[in-house]
């Protein structure tokens, strides 16, 4: 036979020899307790904890809009893994949680992770998650991060490989193109004040985690190419009639351009580059891939630069 009681959050399961009868006097039984501890989390985290409200739904909802984001400079990150990183990162003052919107199931399962910290928790229930997030299946829980914009100084160029863009548009294509900087160790890049918001949520998401790891300037092309060329920094070029780059030599410190999505860099670019490489394309013959995907061609190409510096470092 067995009963259980709640006391003062310790689950007592109380077991009783099946002789005894159903109505004994527990006084003056023989009883064994099995304690089981199980703190409960609204009473550790009362202060913490609040029920999301509708002027906070609203808020969540209109960061997905850069003009929001920039007002508020909030911007939203979503899933457990992200999550779970972007705290790791503010317990070591990387960045700076705002708050945080979560299923009581994912609070009760995390409550270890944030239990003595002072982030502030939402709790909300899965179907009003569903509605401001900006996932098809979202995981329970996302979180309002501040801004914490890099500034731009023409000291980065000088000891450093840095990744530039023009005009870059496609948030999914950014977001892995941040991934593969921060897989292969490039710290910086340096994009077109007309290119995408790394605070995008579809870029943060295609990102995983990354964006807290690679600086993102917002800076004109123009003002790039004076510091480089001011500093005599190599600048090179990506253009499908480009050198191929498997033969070429790169300096330790180099700007690496490449342009946008559909049309590539201006023409007018190309004519200032110090050099433009081109990634070969091996298949022949009329049946074959016109160009590759921007992400691919950052990946290809970071992966060789990369792969130079290691060869190149333990001579």
């Amino acid at each position: 036979m067995s009963n259980d009681a709640r006391l003062s959050g310790l689950r007592v399961k109380i077991q009783i020899f099946k002789h005894y009868p159903r109505s004994i006097n527990i006084r003056g039984s023989i009883i064994f307790f099995i304690f089981e501890l199980s703190v409960p989390y609204n009473s550790v985290l009362v202060k913490q904890i609040e029920d999301l409200s509708k002027n906070r739904v609203k808020e969540i909802r209109s960061l997905q809009q850069k003009k929001s984001r920039e007002i508020n400079q909030l911007f939203v990150i979503e899933g457990k893994k992200i999550v779970q990183e972007y705290i790791a990162a503010a317990s070591g003052n990387f960045c700076t949680i705002r708050y945080i919107v979560a299923t009581t199931d994912w609070i009760k399962q995390n409550y270890s992770v944030f239990a003595h910290t002072d982030l502030k928790i939402y709790r909300a229930d899965y179907a009003d998650i569903k509605r401001i997030s900006n996932l098809l299946t979202p995981q329970g829980v996302l979180a309002a991060v501040e801004f914490q914009r890099a500034v731009y100084q023409p000291g980065i160029l000088l000891d450093n490989v840095t990744l530039a863009f023009s005009s870059i548009r496609d948030p999914g294509n950014f977001g892995t193109i941040i991934r593969t900087a921060d897989w292969f160790g490039f710290k910086n890049i340096i994009c077109s004040p007309d290119s995408v918001d790394h605070y995008n949520p579809k870029v943060l998401q295609s990102a995983m985690g990354s964006s807290l790891r690679v600086n993102v300037f917002y800076l004109e092309l123009a003002h790039l190419i004076k510091d480089v060329k001011e500093n005599n920094i190599p600048l090179y070029g990506t253009s499908v009639s480009g050198r191929n780059f498997y033969s070429e030599d790169f300096p330790d410190a180099f700007v690496l351009l490449f342009g946008n999505e559909a049309s590539g860099i201006d023409s007018e670019l190309l004519r200032i580059t110090d050099k433009n490489i081109s990634i070969p394309r091996y298949a022949e013959g009329n049946d074959r891939a016109e160009s590759l995907n921007l992400a691919s061609s950052v990946a290809i190409i970071t992966s060789e630069i990369r792969r130079r510096k290691k060869v190149n470092h333990s001579k």
